[in-house]
């Protein structure tokens, strides 16, 4: 049909499918947006993205800017470090981030909302707005 938006997914010269998530600055009230795309780009990617290792390069890529990059930076150096050491066969050395959950669960700790109420309470004020006459999507229906 002429004129008519695809629904398929879209792939990417990188043979990626949908669009990358934009990058994390370290706003903590975008964070969880955040990791949903992120979360939702994996599994619509699981072959290219298939090992930890990929999937942490992909976060730290993706978290730039003064905050998200700093903290980027520092989460990069461990991981180096937690791989020097496995290579040196450290006796007793405990990674930090052995897998990619102990770093997505750093990722959510570090960078959870201050206080979630004013969060969730701006949501469903815009929420409401679309239900009111003039707004959204019933606006002139």
């Amino acid at each position: 049909m002429a004129g008519a938006a695809s629904t398929a997914p879209t792939h990417a010269s990188s043979g990626e499918i949908g669009v990358k998530p934009e990058p994390f600055t370290g706003d903590r009230t975008k964070s969880r947006r955040f990791k949903t795309r992120i979360l939702m780009f994996l599994r619509a990617n699981s072959i290219k993205y298939s090992t930890d290792a990929a999937k942490m390069s992909l976060l730290l890529d993706l978290c730039q800017g003064e905050v998200g990059g700093s903290w980027s930076e520092l989460r990069s150096l461990e991981i180096l470090e937690d791989d020097d050491a496995v290579a040196a066969s450290t006796a007793n050395y405990v990674a930090k981030f052995p897998d990619w959950n102990s770093l997505l669960t750093r990722f959510e700790k570090d960078f959870a909302p201050l206080d979630p109420t004013p969060a969730a309470r701006a949501t469903l004020d815009q929420l409401k707005m679309g239900d009111a006459p003039g707004h959204g999507l019933h606006h002139g229906v």
